[in-house]
């Protein structure tokens, strides 16, 4: 049994302008395609011809959140969750220079101490870490983030990945 798609004019703005850049860009998308790759095309392409936005309003209309992606696939039809993402997690140090030689990703204990004491090096900061349990990730992550004073070690995973559909695609074809 196919899913019934959502009416293009039932959709809510945001959904519509979205799946309507979406569909625009598909040739800039791979066929199947995570949150972060539709938005990295959606955001540097100008997309005006497509949306009725200027400028200033359009990068806030069409960045998404996997939220909003899974409500478009749930609700709506227009999108198919191709993967579920979040296995294979690790912790990130975003500003890790791996020609440098320093650590980009963790998941174990040592890695995450190793870590831990790179980005306290490099923002040149000192911290107590003798209480910290390098076992438990959002510990070590609060911890050096706090120290630094900034966003730098985060958990990331395997990002969900999403296929526009067919008759999703050919409503918002059909419908401008």
């Amino acid at each position: 049994m196919t899913q019934a798609i959502t009416e293009v004019s039932d959709l809510t703005d945001k959904r519509r302008e979205l799946l309507k850049a979406a569909v625009a860009k598909q040739d800039e998308l791979s066929d199947e395609f995570a949150r972060s790759q539709l938005n990295a095309v959606l955001y540097y392409e100008d997309m005006s011809s497509v949306i009725e936005a200027d400028d200033s309003e359009e990068e806030a209309t069409l960045q998404t959140t996997t939220n909003l992606l899974n409500k478009i696939t749930d609700e709506d039809g227009y999108l198919v969750k191709v993967s579920q993402g979040g296995g294979s997690a690790f912790v990130l140090d975003r500003n890790a220079d791996e020609d440098a030689g320093e650590k980009v990703t963790g998941v174990s204990p040592a890695d995450l101490r190793e870590m831990a004491d790179q980005v306290l090096d490099r923002n040149s900061v000192t911290a107590d870490l003798s209480d910290v349990d390098f076992g438990n990730w959002q510990e070590v992550i609060r911890v050096v983030n706090n120290a630094v004073k900034k966003r730098i070690l985060m958990v990331k995973a395997e990002p969900n990945r999403y296929r526009l559909t067919e008759r999703g695609i050919e409503a918002i074809r059909n419908s401008t």
